[in-house]
């Protein structure tokens, strides 16, 4: 068994956007990116296109999640079916890492991937005279209008858990 009390502490924040081209798609048309019925495939003109992303709401009712075929989503009016628009994607996961960058400094962000950063929290203090505190994330809603999932970590397991648009307390 690994005794966590004898490694280096460190403080953690992982966020991860919540089915991020999705919602992405969603906000652009005007939709709640939580209730909405879309996916987001690579070409819906061709049946056996990859689903790249689906809404929560698309998961839940139908079963449909990235890696179906396009000719696998039920034909319901209901449902938004686009194209994915990977720049846009990419835009938006560098303008979040640039609201990031306002409560930490670069070297503390360390991005996963398009839609999930790892952010070290301890020793921020250096850069602006306090620790930077995992709430401030809760910005990302009220600026883009996406859901997003927060954990900040210590030793290596879950110390707290952050839900969409509620405060962490750091202690």
């Amino acid at each position: 068994m690994i005794d966590y009390s004898k490694l280096p502490h460190h403080e953690v924040a992982c966020i991860d956007m919540k089915s991020f081209y999705a919602s992405i798609e969603a906000v652009d048309m005007g939709l709640d990116p939580l209730t909405s019925l879309l996916a987001v495939v690579g070409d819906k003109n061709r049946p056996g296109s990859v689903v790249l992303a689906s809404s929560p709401a698309l998961k839940k009712q139908f079963g449909i999640r990235t890696g179906n075929r396009l000719y696998e989503i039920p034909s319901d009016p209901r449902i938004q079916i686009v194209n994915a628009r990977i720049g846009l994607y990419l835009d938006t996961s560098m303008t979040i890492t640039k609201l990031l960058n306002q409560y930490v400094p670069t070297e503390a962000i360390s991005t996963y991937s398009v839609d999930e950063s790892w952010i070290t929290l301890d020793g921020t203090e250096r850069y602006t005279g306090q620790r930077a505190k995992p709430y401030n994330v809760s910005r990302l809603k009220k600026m883009f209008g996406l859901w997003y999932r927060l954990q900040r970590l210590r030793y290596g397991s879950v110390h707290a858990q952050l839900s969409p648009c509620q405060d962490l307390q750091v202690h």
